[in-house]
């Protein structure tokens, strides 16, 4: 049997949503259900709502990659955040944003601290290598 493309309800016709209903009426029955006056198994049972759909195969395989990759991107931007505690804004240099990173140049250029001591009490990053070695190496070869 396949699945009706207007909605069960009589004298409504409208394009279903889920459960053979349209969106109006689905929603109608769902306010019914949630508010505990009938469950959906009554429903059905009356023919005024049809069995809910099974997943596609693949589904929860898909979900999951979903949500994986969402686990990943957050935890990029995260990294891109600023490591000094309560501060989110965007990294400029060292995991620092352009305001921290300015204010612990200055502690620096005044001797109050060091970079090396702002790494072990991770309130900045070493500083990164902007090129690969890769790139290094054919620098060097283009510049001699």
């Amino acid at each position: 049997m396949s699945a009706p493309s207007q909605c069960i309800t009589p004298s409504c016709g409208e394009v279903v949503k889920s459960r053979g209903l349209c969106k109006f009426c689905y929603m109608k029955a769902w306010m019914y259900v949630i508010k505990g006056r009938v469950t959906w198994e009554k429903l059905e049972q009356h023919g005024l709502a049809l069995p809910k759909k099974e997943p596609w195969v693949g589904y929860n395989e898909l979900m999951n990659a979903r949500k994986e990759r969402e686990a990943r991107i957050r935890a990029e931007i995260k990294k891109h955040e600023c490591v000094v505690p309560r501060c989110k804004r965007k990294v400029k240099s060292r995991g620092l944003c352009a305001s921290c990173y300015e204010k612990q140049r200055k502690n620096v250029a005044n001797g109050q601290t060091t970079w090396e001591k702002l790494e072990e009490l991770k309130l900045s990053l070493p500083l990164k290598d902007q090129f690969s070695e890769d790139v290094k190496k054919n620098y060097r070869n283009v510049v001699v």
